[in-house]
């Protein structure tokens, strides 16, 4: 039987404590860089949503109080009272 032997092309780990610790410090390094880039794209996003919504409601709440000052200003409310009608002399 043949084998076919895998071969990642990647060289085995260095034996040496200091090339190891040195990949750990570089991996930690750039694990930190990761959350801390995430943290500020999330912030960012976060904030314009934020800021979005407050214009989208601050928009919405201008116009309706516009449409309410238009339909008041659009109907007059009077009090009146009558005082003489001309059906009443007939009567």
């Amino acid at each position: 039987m043949r084998y076919i032997r895998f071969d990642s092309g990647r060289e085995p780990r260095s034996s040496n404590p200091f090339v190891q610790a040195l990949g750990l410090v570089v991996g930690i390094a750039f694990f930190i860089g990761a959350v801390v880039l995430g943290s500020l794209v999330l912030a960012a996003l976060v904030g314009f949503l934020l800021i979005g919504g407050l214009i989208i409601y601050v928009r919405l709440w201008w116009l309706t109080r516009k449409a309410a000052r238009r339909q008041e200003e659009s109907f007059v409310d009077v009090e009146y009272r009558v005082i003489d009608t001309p059906d009443d002399d007939r009567r």
